[in-house]
């Protein structure tokens, strides 16, 4: 009997351990294999090998879908590249961290023009205050924890016995940072998943401050567009929410620009006219979308 309960010690409760283990790295890999982290990697390695940036694109997936570095640059001959990362790193500590260490001091103070595009004022109560969350990681994860996200079980069904694998994550950008349509399936979203816009002036009025604090430390020589995205709204959208959200943040950017003596420039992208022109999210445009969308700011910046 004891030797029994010494294998079991020794041998069988440790292997269970590391078998266990295993499974929680496996598990934290494969609920944030997103492609979040290979886009933050690509960009860096243009970057590096891109030493004549003036213009770049920031943002989160609306950016990342919805604007082309590439056609930006054939239209005016600067040297654009799009630095959109999926749900700006998720939040804004994460994000600036990310411009700090992808975009050197130098490269920084050669920029011109910055557009800077995102839905955070459109999310909801929930995801808006995890933009201040110190603990989520760039991919949208929170690190290691004790249990894993989904069971073993439950990834044998979903990866074996249905063979669902996890074929639509984003794919790696081009050279110019742009979103790669040819590697990425289209699947038009639900009605209902439309995002409310329910942030109150007072919290909205905090991160906009912080923003244009963040825009104006890294790019001081730049002229920065301050963007709201495109999107396609169903029919059950208020749009007035827009309208009102539009003019306070086009209200608070003047007089930021009065206060500090900066030169943002706000912009409201027109609605997305038809569903035809969406991706996957209704704040996502197709290939023909970000077209269309950047032939708008094209016009807006050059035009």
């Amino acid at each position: 009997m004891d030797n029994v309960n010494k294998i079991i010690l020794w041998i069988i409760l440790p292997f269970l351990f590391l078998l266990y283990f295993s499974y929680l790295i496996f598990d934290y890999y494969q609920s944030s294999n997103n492609g979040a982290r290979e886009i933050v990697n690509q960009h860096k390695n243009n970057t590096l090998h891109n030493s004549n940036i003036n213009s770049v694109i920031l943002g989160g997936s609306n950016a990342f879908f919805g604007l082309s570095a590439e056609m930006l640059t054939k239209e005016s001959g600067d040297n654009w590249l799009n630095l959109s990362i999926i749900n700006e790193g998720y939040s804004d500590k994460n994000y600036w961290k990310f411009i700090n260490n992808t975009l050197s001091k130098e490269q920084r103070l050669s920029v011109k023009t910055v557009v800077y595009s995102s839905i955070v004022p459109f999310q909801t109560q929930i995801n808006f205050q995890n933009r201040f969350d110190s603990s989520i990681q760039i991919d949208g994860s929170f690190g290691f924890d004790i249990l894993p996200k989904m069971s073993l079980a439950a990834y044998l069904k979903k990866h074996v016995v249905n063979n669902e694998n996890n074929e639509n994550k984003f794919p790696i950008p081009n050279s110019f940072g742009d979103f790669d349509f040819d590697k990425f399936k289209c699947t038009l979203p639900d009605e209902k998943d439309n995002y409310p816009a329910d942030i109150d002036n007072k919290e909205l009025s905090i991160w906009l401050k912080n923003q244009l604090n963040e825009l104006k430390q890294y790019f001081p020589k730049s002229t920065i567009y301050f963007i709201f995205p495109s999107q396609f709204y169903n029919k059950d959208y208020d749009k007035n929410k827009i309208k009102k959200l539009s003019k306070f943040t086009d209200k608070y950017i003047d007089k930021y620009n009065k206060d500090y003596e900066s030169k943002f420039i706000f912009i409201n992208q027109p609605e997305i006219p038809n569903k035809n022109l969406i991706c996957d999210d209704f704040h996502h445009p197709n290939k023909a979308g970000r077209i269309w969308r950047t032939n708008n700011l094209i016009n807006h910046i050059y035009k």
